[in-house]
C-alpha cells in the first residue's frame, strides 16, 4: 500500500457513525510448546450485529484490519478466508487472535510489564457497513490491595508502577472522585462528573476529605483497588472497608451524629455509656486509647495529646469532631 492509500485509509477511520454498545471480552492465554496462543469470545451482540452482512460465507472467519495507528485498535468484521489478519470463529464465538496482533501484544507485554486482559467492543457503522471496532486492553480488571494502618498512613495510597502505567500518569495529576457505591469510588482524568479531587504526585495519593469522612475510624483499613474504564478510558474502582474495635464503632457513631465541638471527658463519659448498653467491659486504658485515635485521625492535636497522656483531668474541647486528612503539599486534596 503506497503512503497516499495509507495515509486515507487513517482519514477514514473519522467516517463512522457510533452506536451506543459498549462490551467486554476477557482474554485467555494458553502456554504450548513454549509458545503463548491467545484466545477471546466475541459477545452475542457484535457477532449478531456482524452477522447482518449480506452474503455470508457458512465458514465464517474473523477479520482483524488496524483501525487507526494505534496497534491495539482493530476494525473486526467476518468473511470467508481471503484475508491478511484473520481467524476461525468456532462454534461457541470463540477465536484465536491472528500472530501479527499477538506479536505487538507481547512487545506491548514486555515494555509496559502488564498483560493484555480484556477486548472492549463497540458496534459501529462504518462507509454504511456494520463494523466492531475492537480495542485491546492491558491489565483491565487487576486488583491490587494496600491496608491502611491507624497509627501509620490512614490516607495514604501508594500507586505501583503497574496503577501509574494503566492510567497513563505522568508527573502531577489530577484525578476526579466520583461516589458510585457505598465505599465505592471511581477514580479517572475524566472532570465532567465527580464528588472530590486530587492529584497523584510521585508515588503517592492521598484520599480525598469525603472518602475519609465515609471509610470512618478505623484500627485497619483494606483498600482494593481494581484497574477499570470511564467513558472508554482508563480508571479505577477503589473500595475500602474497615476492620474496628468497640472504640472506632463509637467514635463512628458520633460522626454520624455531626458532633460539632465536644469536651474529651464528656466524649470519653458517653464511650462508657456507650459500652454498658452493649454490656461491654471497658479496658484500663481506654482513655489513652481515645485520645490515641483521636490523635492519629488528627482530631487532637499532637500537643494537646501529649499534655492528656501527662494529665489525664486536664480540660480540653475538641473545636471540631471530623475526620481532617492532611492535603497533598501544593496541591488542592479538597472537595
Amino acid at each position: 500500500m503506497d503512503t497516499r492509500s495509507e495515509k486515507r485509509r487513517f482519514v477514514l477511520v473519522k467516517n463512522y457513525v457510533d452506536i451506543d454498545v459498549n462490551t467486554i471480552s476477557y482474554i485467555q492465554k494458553v502456554l504450548a510448546d513454549e509458545d503463548t496462543f491467545y484466545f477471546t469470545s466475541l459477545p452475542n451482540t457484535v457477532i449478531e450485529a456482524l452477522k447482518q452482512r449480506e452474503r455470508l460465507p457458512k465458514k465464517l472467519y474473523v477479520h482483524w484490519m488496524l483501525f487507526s495507528k494505534n496497534k491495539y485498535y482493530y476494525r473486526v468484521t467476518l468473511g470467508d478466508a481471503r484475508a491478511k489478519n484473520k481467524s476461525t470463529l468456532n462454534e461457541n464465538n470463540e477465536t484465536e487472535l491472528p500472530t501479527e496482533i499477538v506479536k505487538y501484544i507481547q512487545l506491548q507485554e514486555n515494555n509496559i510489564h502488564l498483560e493484555a486482559t480484556a477486548i472492549l467492543w463497540k458496534i459501529t457503522k462504518w462507509n454504511g457497513q456494520t463494523v466492531a471496532p475492537a480495542k485491546i486492553l492491558f491489565g483491565y480488571g487487576n486488583t491490587i490491595e494496600e491496608q491502611l494502618q491507624a497509627d501509620e498512613n490512614i490516607d495514604t495510597i501508594t500507586l505501583t508502577p503497574e496503577i501509574k502505567t494503566y492510567m497513563e500518569l505522568r508527573g502531577r495529576t489530577h484525578l476526579y472522585w466520583q461516589h458510585v457505591d457505598k465505599n465505592t469510588w471511581l477514580v479517572s482524568k475524566d472532570r465532567k462528573k465527580y464528588d472530590a479531587i486530587t492529584w497523584h504526585t510521585w508515588d503517592k495519593i492521598k484520599l480525598p476529605p469525603v472518602v475519609m469522612q465515609e471509610l470512618g475510624f478505623f484500627t485497619t483499613a483494606k483498600i482494593e483497588i481494581e484497574f477499570s474504564l470511564n467513558n472508554d478510558n482508563p480508571a479505577l474502582i477503589i473500595r475500602t472497608k474497615r476492620r474496628t474495635t468497640p472504640m472506632e464503632d463509637f467514635l463512628n457513631t458520633m460522626l454520624e451524629e455531626n458532633v460539632k465541638s465536644i469536651e474529651i471527658h464528656e466524649l470519653f463519659a458517653k464511650y462508657y455509656k456507650y459500652l454498658q448498653a452493649r454490656n461491654i467491659e471497658p479496658f484500663p486504658n481506654d482513655f489513652h486509647y481515645m485520645i490515641t485515635v483521636l490523635k492519629n485521625f488528627r482530631i487532637l492535636p499532637y500537643d494537646a495529646w501529649k499534655q492528656l497522656t501527662r494529665n489525664t483531668l486536664m480540660i480540653y474541647v475538641i473545636p471540631t469532631f471530623a475526620l481532617k486528612p492532611q492535603t497533598n503539599k501544593g496541591g488542592d486534596n479538597n472537595e
